[in-house]
């Protein structure tokens, strides 16, 4: 199945497309490389043109993203990936000790340079900032199925713990099922929020505290501290979101390489947005600090070395499995 790659424009801003027959993927190389949308082809199908990104408010071109801003609602869309850290937080390593890791660290507010090849992939990289390594991704579709492949070059003599964390923003519907690893039981809560009152506590699965079954997703409510964000282990690294109407979106990764799977709902009470994140992760707890204390580091990049892996999205029709 043959991938058509053009240039073209969200927004207001340059972009990049990859389509085929069953899926199209649009990336904006200038605002840190984001996935704006993925998006099924219109076939006619029961799921025919479907969005499963969570995308931003209004029409309007979007503003320009400036490094080492806040994170806020006007960038809560897409999937960006993070680096170092997703907290604000002193990097807690030699020898880079004590340099603040941006907000959603370095990288989603980068320009990226970007390559079309020949094979119908699109790779983008940058280098840090801050700190001293080399971020490259590159996308590619096979059928049904959004394929990135990533790599971090550490080009010092020394090793670089920092953490990568897939930031990816799904459509968030009422009554659809988070779908967790294979036979997980329990989640260590990152976030105090509604659901989960204690940051660092260990709550079961699917059902809180309250007795609630937690892998439902609860309609839009636009109150305070209505959000959930947790960590479980990747077990065989899979993960999904199982809709209404019958819909299934999945991840897939190398549970060897990405460890941690994080979880945020956001029911309303982040910016008044409703989105669910799938976050497969190299750490836990969402800064390198927070990871050290909870036991959950990221393996290190060795000096003058490299690590890599691959994610895979694929959405279509298929029975929702138990978590």
């Amino acid at each position: 199945m043959k991938t058509r790659i053009e240039s073209t424009e969200y927004r207001g801003v340059r972009a990049i497309s990859l389509s085929n027959e069953s899926l199209a993927a649009l990336v904006i190389p200038s605002r840190g490389g984001k996935i704006a949308s993925i998006r099924l082809a219109p076939d006619g199908g029961p799921f025919s043109g479907r969005e499963l990104l969570a995308q931003p408010e209004g029409s309007g071109p979007l503003n320009p993203a400036r490094y080492d801003s806040p994170f806020t609602g006007e960038e809560g869309w897409g999937f960006d990936d993070t680096f170092p850290g997703i907290d604000p937080l002193p990097f807690p390593y030699y020898p880079w000790e004590g340099i603040p890791v941006p907000d959603h660290g370095e990288l989603w507010s980068l320009p990226f340079d970007a390559r079309m090849g020949d094979d119908g992939s699109v790779s983008l990289e940058t280098p840090g900032i801050r700190f001293p390594y080399r971020f490259t991704k590159t996308l590619s579709l096979e059928g049904s199925v959004l394929l990135i492949s990533y790599r971090i070059d550490n080009p010092t003599p020394f090793p670089f713990r920092g953490i990568w964390t897939a930031h990816a923003l799904f459509r968030a519907e009422e009554g659809a099922r988070i779908e967790l690893p294979a036979g997980t039981t329990e989640i260590l809560n990152a976030v105090p929020g509604l659901a989960f009152p204690e940051r660092g506590g260990r709550y079961g699965w699917p059902r809180g505290p309250d007795g609630i079954d937690r892998s439902r997703v609860p309609p839009m409510r636009g109150i305070p501290n209505a959000w959930q964000k947790y960590y479980c282990g990747s077990g065989t690294g899979s993960c999904g979101i199982g809709y209404p109407d019958g819909l299934s979106v999945s991840m897939d990764w190398d549970a060897a390489t990405l460890p941690y799977l994080g979880i945020w709902l956001n029911e309303g009470g982040w910016n008044g947005q409703y989105n669910i994140g799938l976050e497969p992760s190299t750490g836990g707890m969402d800064s390198p600090e927070a990871a050290r204390a909870f036991r959950m580091e990221a393996e290190p990049i060795p000096p003058f070395g490299s690590v890599g892996w691959r994610l895979r999205i694929a959405a279509g029709l298929r029975e929702s499995r138990e978590s």
